[in-house]
Order: C-alpha cells, then structure tokens, then sequence
C-alpha cells in the first residue's frame, strides 16, 4: 500500500454493530485486536447516516505524529494516505462483491478518545457489507 515515505500512519478500524466493539486490524499478522467498547453516540450517529443492517463499519485512524516526525505539514500527507487506503478498501469490496459507503464523518472525537496520548485522529468511516 502506498504510503508517504512509507510510514503507514492509517489503521482500520473495524466495528461490529451488533456487539458495539471495536478492532484494530493488524496487517502484520492479519488477524484483529480488540480495542474495547464503542461509544453509543458514534454508533448512532452512523446509523442516522446509512442503516448497516448485517455490515461493519469502518474506522480510518491516524497516527499524524509518524508522519510529522518526517515531513513538515504532514496532515495533508495523513490526509492522502488515508484517501489511498479508502480506495483501496472500497475496490477489494468490489472484487468481493460487497457494499462499500464512505460515510461522510471523520470519527474523530471518539477515535482521538482512544489513545490517552492523544495519538490518534479519526480520518474517515465507511459501511461495508453484503449486498443481498
């Protein structure tokens, strides 16, 4: 996956409506971890967007310290990773004969919730699922 200067600031996030949890992907290992509980206020404000119905949403998170640690104003670069990686994730749906819906938020103010550190900034959120 393309990345600027290949820091892969973005993460997935996957979240399980009908359980309200969520997972990090970890493309190293490829399996996902979980991270907790998600907050009942991102969930319905998703839902008043699109119904998910069986689907999952996703979560792009960011890390724009990595980048900014390398380039001088590096949101956009965060911004553009996660621009590929939403791409990337809405054509893999294609291929697999899915549903895939940008959503039109970023997620940030429950993502940057999940680092204590303040590390992580929400950079989009999408519906995936079946189409049947």
């Amino acid at each position: 996956m393309p990345s600027a200067g290949a820091i892969h600031p973005v993460h997935i996030l996957v979240c399980d409506p009908s359980r309200a949890l969520w997972q990090r992907y970890d493309g190293e290992r490829h399996a996902f971890h979980g991270l907790g509980a998600v907050p009942a206020g991102l969930l319905s404000a998703c839902a008043a967007m699109v119904p998910w119905g069986q689907g999952r949403i996703l979560f792009f998170a960011a890390e724009p310290g990595m980048t900014a640690a390398k380039y001088n104003d590096a949101v956009s670069l965060v911004l553009r990773d996660a621009g590929v990686l939403q791409g990337c994730a809405a054509i893999a749906a294609e291929a697999l004969d899915l549903s895939f819906c940008l959503l039109g938020l970023t997620g940030d103010p429950w993502v940057s919730a999940l680092s204590q550190e303040g590390k992580l900034r929400g950079v989009g959120a999408a519906l995936v699922g079946s189409r049947a």
